[in-house]
């Protein structure tokens, strides 16, 4: 059954209305056809109206494109998930060699590396970057020997990203265009700020509307979560997590299980390679949430119906915002009751 999209615009914009949001986009694929709408403004202060080009800050969805770079690498054969990193990055060690030498790629992307995971540091904007902030990373800690656990880690993402630019040459921002936007001809798909501006650029907000200082984060921490996007471009790419051949061979192994999470009522119950994977209503959902500054960005796989979401928000009481649009979706598109937030 096709969607209304008339109906879903509306839909959107009074959601919008209710929880603050100033800003917001959706994209989703049902039933072989692609939707998209938009509402509200990119910027209070200008009132630039958000179209469904515009492109937002996708956070740490951007985690998924990392961890699907380091796959294509892996299924060429060129890198294994068990690979220390160690024997990739000569410049890599943190302040416990045992660890050091333990590390891999799987606890990288699996967030079980257990080192501290909230390195927020600016080694400025040069291609030299992810080296120097990877150099930076010897004095972090333990928060629990290497694979006893899941803890939520930016650094490791950053980490992966060094690897990527080891592997194929060229810095993390050009190995994203060639192995994963070009191929799927992403054209509202960027990185950096100097590539976003040629577009409609939405500024994050925060919980009251009111305009955030900063726009962005800095390019060293690139592969955690610095991708900026249209809702279409986000829902193209959760599309080849379910298609094997669009890009992976085989897209269905990043949503095996790979962990379970010690807190299975916030966000998800197991971790795959890059995904966040539930059970929702007793249908598979894969996701990922992201947030930067003042921006919130949420991919939604449904893999048993081949339905893919994206939504994008600049500020608001985003996470409400989110939740809400799920239940409104999923309920219409496929008879799923979302699980109500835990108080």
């Amino acid at each position: 059954m096709k969607a209304d999209i008339e109906h879903w615009a509306s839909c959107l914009a009074a959601l919008a209305a209710d929880s603050e949001v100033p800003g917001a986009s959706l994209a989703f694929w049902h039933d072989g056809e692609v939707y998209e709408c938009a509402t509200g403004v990119l910027n209070t202060t200008t009132g630039a109206p958000v179209g469904t080009d515009s492109l937002f800050q996708i956070g740490s969805v951007t985690k998924v494109w990392t961890a699907t770079q380091l796959m294509l690498l892996a299924e060429q054969g060129r890198v294994t998930l068990d690979t220390p990193v160690a024997e990739i990055l000569p410049e890599f060690r943190v302040s416990d060699p045992r660890a050091t030498a333990a590390i891999t790629l799987r606890h990288l992307l699996t967030h079980t590396s257990g080192i501290d995971g909230d390195l927020f540091l600016d080694t400025g904007r040069g291609d030299d970057c992810l080296r120097r902030y990877v150099e930076a990373c010897a004095d972090l800690e333990q928060t629990f020997p290497v694979g006893d656990s899941h803890s939520y880690c930016n650094s490791g993402f950053v980490i992966a990203g060094r690897i990527i630019e080891q592997l194929t040459g060229t810095v993390w921002d050009q190995a994203l265009r060639e192995q994963i936007c070009e191929p799927l001809g992403l054209t509202h798909t960027w990185t950096l700020p100097e590539d976003v501006l040629r577009f409609g650029a939405a500024v994050g907000h925060d919980e009251r509307g009111a305009l955030v200082p900063r726009w962005g984060l800095p390019r060293s921490v690139g592969p955690a979560g610095l991708i900026c996007a249209r809702a279409a471009d986000v829902v193209a790419f959760g599309r080849a997590h379910l298609t094997p051949g669009a890009l992976l061979a085989d897209p269905a192994f990043l949503r095996q299980a790979q962990v379970e999470l010690p807190n299975p009522h916030c966000g998800g119950r197991q971790w795959g390679i890059g995904w966040s994977l539930d059970e929702w209503d007793g249908h598979q959902v894969v996701s990922h949430t992201g947030d930067t500054i003042g921006q919130h960005a949420v991919l939604w796989a449904l893999p048993e119906h081949g339905t893919v979401i994206a939504a994008l928000i600049n500020g608001g009481r985003s996470v409400e915002f989110q939740h809400r649009l799920a239940t409104e979706l999923l309920r219409e598109l496929h008879a799923i009751d979302v699980p109500a937030p835990i108080a």
